[in-house]
């Protein structure tokens, strides 16, 4: 898993950040510790939201077929079921990574909105192979957004 910063995150660091370090390099007087104290606990705040949303990701299940048999021009439909066994998710994007066997009739990646806890969703994209055979679905990209936002998981 790699977090990623998300839009919040980065206007905070734009909006406190930045500011909050300028004040602390160049103020001499009580400022400098005020700006040090907003600088902490904008930090300590991104971090916490980072450490309690990791685990959400580890509750996500996914099933898709293991084995994928394509012909050259027929599109395949590959099923993916998404589940949630954690708590309530808002957001839920997938992604397939595009190999160079396939042509991708649709896109390869897409957004579930609201996946309750204990809850299947299913969704079925297209890719049409460039020859026939047997074809091995090696990865699945999964990203949700932290509690606070600030971080894409």
């Amino acid at each position: 898993m790699r977090p990623v910063p998300h839009l919040p995150l980065l206007w905070g660091a734009f909006l406190i950040g930045i500011p909050a370090i300028t004040l602390l390099v160049y103020d001499a007087g009580v400022i400098r510790f005020v700006s040090l104290a907003a600088f902490l606990l904008f930090l300590g705040f991104a971090l916490c939201d980072l450490l309690w949303s990791r685990p959400l990701l580890e509750t996500i299940s996914c099933k898709a077929p293991e084995l994928v048999r394509g012909t050259t021009g027929r599109a395949v439909e590959i099923p993916l079921t998404f589940l949630n066994h954690g708590k309530d998710l808002r957001v839920l994007r997938y992604g397939v990574p595009a190999t160079r066997f396939f042509r991708a009739e649709d896109e390869v990646e897409g957004t579930i909105e609201a996946l309750p806890k204990g809850r299947a969703r299913s969704v079925i994209f297209s890719q049409i192979p460039l020859k026939r055979g047997n074809y091995v679905m090696e990865c699945l990209y999964l990203e949700i957004p932290s509690w606070a936002r600030f971080w894409l998981l």
